[in-house]
């Protein structure tokens, strides 16, 4: 299922939450865990918002519709976790010299 729900996620549903314009970019990420052997894999999509109106904005106007078409495909397949997160300090890129 993870490839299948993989290629979704990255031709469909990323690119449709990203032509909302509410996010300034995403990532996705597969979660490294020993659990995996016995849960299956696990992986995370973080996007990117500029300020809290226009997240909130996106939860008014885009999240509903967005949120059943992977709840319609996926919802026997797949456990959603949504968290929102603030960045507290930026990452600071080192010389290495």
């Amino acid at each position: 299922m993870a490839p299948e729900w993989g290629k979704w996620m990255r031709e469909v549903h990323i690119p449709a939450v990203m032509a909302t314009g509410m996010f300034d970019g995403y990532r996705l990420l597969r979660i490294l865990d020993e659990a995996e052997e016995d849960d299956g894999l696990t992986y995370a999509v973080q996007y990117m918002c500029p300020s809290a109106a226009q997240f909130d904005q996106y939860l008014k106007e885009y999240a509903q519709v967005l949120q059943l078409a992977h709840r319609e495909l996926y919802a026997n397949s797949t456990v959603i976790i949504r968290t929102l997160m603030q960045v507290i300090e930026e990452e600071k890129v080192y010389s290495r010299s």
